[in-house]
């Protein structure tokens, strides 16, 4: 059960905030396309950081699990965020 909390307290709550953070982009005007992708990408570096940092930690396995399907998720709404700036300009 430590484990447990364990990962989700250092993994998924900070790549959920992260997520979160990451609908702000929308609320910066769709003409400073700069802004919106300086923030986006520095959320996805920080997700990335993030990863760096525990990713010894995590558990290797042949499997998907819980922690790799929220890693999946975040970075592909920071990438799609990207590319609906880029589109919409």
């Amino acid at each position: 059960m430590l484990l447990k909390a364990y990962f989700t307290d250092k993994i998924i709550i900070p790549l959920v905030v992260i997520t979160l953070l990451n609908g702000f982009a929308f609320a910066i005007p769709v003409e400073d396309l700069s802004d919106r992708l300086a923030h986006t990408v520095s959320l996805y570096l920080s997700s990335l950081a993030l990863l760096f940092i525990v990713g010894e930690e995590l558990p290797k396995t042949k499997y998907r699990t819980v922690i790799d399907s929220v890693i999946a998720v975040t970075n592909g709404f920071l990438v799609s965020t990207c590319i609906e700036s880029v589109i919409c300009l």
